[in-house]
């Protein structure tokens, strides 16, 4: 992949009526990482009636990302595998992003093997770091009970990584964007 083309997108989620803190931890990561790499963010919500909650579309660009996503549907909350995927492989192949933070959630574990496979790609669990080294992409999680850390690294694209909660504290709400 080409500098300029070093997508990343997050599959965000609601909670309470706004983006949960998960969300919002996976769009500091992509945002670090794709300023790195001179690359940019994207972040896709699906929901039923996402318009009656406030600002979805604005609180993921003001919290890091380039472009946002949202996907409406009465078939999408609550979340089933079969409503999400066509539309999620549908932005995917739009985007298309080198890697997809989804994550790691009951939702994240279902959809991240099911988009992995659709996509003939791979996906990591319990991932807690993002960096480079190079062009690749390392995916750092613990292992052994967590006596141990190991870095993976995918030669697919895009590449699903499920991140875990608190692991990086989201960004500051950026003025400049809306």
């Amino acid at each position: 992949l080409m500098a300029n083309d070093f997508n990343i997108l997050v599959v965000a989620q609601i909670e309470a009526g706004g983006l949960s803190d998960l969300s919002l931890e996976m769009l500091s990561h992509a945002r670090n990482v794709a300023e790195a790499k001179g690359g940019s963010v994207s972040a896709v919500l699906l929901g039923d009636d996402l318009s009656s909650l406030d600002g979805l579309g604005q609180a993921l660009i003001a919290f890091g990302a380039d472009k946002a996503y949202l996907v409406e549907g009465a078939l999408l909350h609550p979340y089933q595998a079969d409503a999400w995927l066509p539309d999620l492989v549908k932005i995917i192949s739009d985007v298309p992003p080198a890697l997809v933070l989804i994550g790691h959630t009951t939702i994240g574990g279902d959809l991240a093997p099911r988009l992995a496979f659709r996509l003939n790609s791979a996906a990591a669990t319990g991932c807690e770091e993002i960096t480079l080294d190079g062009a690749k992409i390392l995916l750092t999680r613990a292992c052994y009970g967590g006596k141990a850390r190991e870095s993976v690294c995918f030669n697919t694209a895009p590449s699903f990584a499920m991140i875990k909660f608190k692991t990086r504290p989201p960004l500051p709400r950026h003025k400049a964007r809306p």
